[in-house]
């Protein structure tokens, strides 16, 4: 079938170029986000980390985390911009991400309180990114 306009990715795959993965047919993985407030000790402005430092050319392409009776809102986001992925959100909000592939790599996700956290509030949900792995 022929089409009357290409994707950046299906282009460069046509010219034959060398495709990074994270371009045309990068591999997806899930990061769990499963976190329990042990105390009302995360207090204003602490982060919870939701991963290591991701690999070079990470993409991130979609989140979905659940908060549950928390107290307070959190922002969740990358190294070097703390609400990336969302804005604030409290108690019994799902955060959805779902825009452009965010630049990650060589950064690590994380969430920030907004003030101090209710005790055995939580979050859960996943976090997919595409790598070259």
């Amino acid at each position: 079938m022929a089409h009357a306009h290409k994707s950046v990715a299906v282009t460069a795959v046509d010219a034959q170029s060398v495709v990074n993965k994270t371009v045309y047919l990068g591999n997806v993985q899930c990061i769990p986000v499963d976190f329990t407030v042990p105390s009302a000790t995360v207090v204003q402005n602490a982060t919870i980390q939701f991963s290591k430092t991701l690999p070079p050319n990470t993409k991130i392409i979609a989140m979905s985390v659940r908060s549950g009776t928390i107290g307070n809102n959190i922002t969740i986001g990358i190294t070097g911009s703390a609400a990336a992925l969302s804005a604030a959100a409290g108690n019994d909000t799902t955060n959805v991400y779902l825009g452009a592939p965010l630049d990650a790599g060589g950064k690590e996700i994380f969430a920030t309180a907004a003030d101090t956290l209710t005790a055995a509030g939580t979050l859960k949900g996943y976090i997919l990114i595409m790598t070259e792995q």
